[in-house]
């Protein structure tokens, strides 16, 4: 799917929150996520729950807002697919924290493996704004 131009705006543009939702035996997991839109796709690093579910069904849901000034919200709807490109894992991981990481939030330590997952956008639709 193309993206509109005015989406890839507002998906490139600073720091916004965002779910990722994913399905595990027809029921929701919902949580979130730190994202970064690039090359026409949805990238972002986790683990636990969710990479389990999207292993078993890479179809997701990605809700992401700005609540700061000129309110929006774009819904996703895409399929994830787990990337191994060392140097493409590398990149996106260095976008996340330039995006993300402040001296507030140093990027911590989990339990569990990160791995880089990307989203093919089916469908991005806007809301608000």
């Amino acid at each position: 799917m193309v993206v509109s131009p005015a989406i890839e705006t507002l998906l490139s543009s600073g720091r916004a929150s965002a779910h990722l939702a994913t399905s595990h035996n027809d029921r929701p997991h919902v949580a979130p996520v730190w994202y970064v839109y690039a090359d026409s796709k949805l990238y972002l690093m986790t683990g636990g729950r969710k990479l389990r579910n999207m292993k078993e069904n890479p179809r997701v849901a990605v809700s992401i807002e700005n609540t700061r000034e000129n309110y929006w919200a774009i819904c996703i709807l895409g399929s994830a697919r787990i990337v191994t490109d060392r140097e493409k894992v590398g990149e996106i991981r260095r976008k996340l924290n330039e995006k993300y990481t402040t001296a507030e939030t140093d990027g911590g330590e989990s339990s569990y493996e990160y791995r880089l997952v990307e989203i093919e956008i089916g469908s991005a639709t806007r809301a608000g704004g």
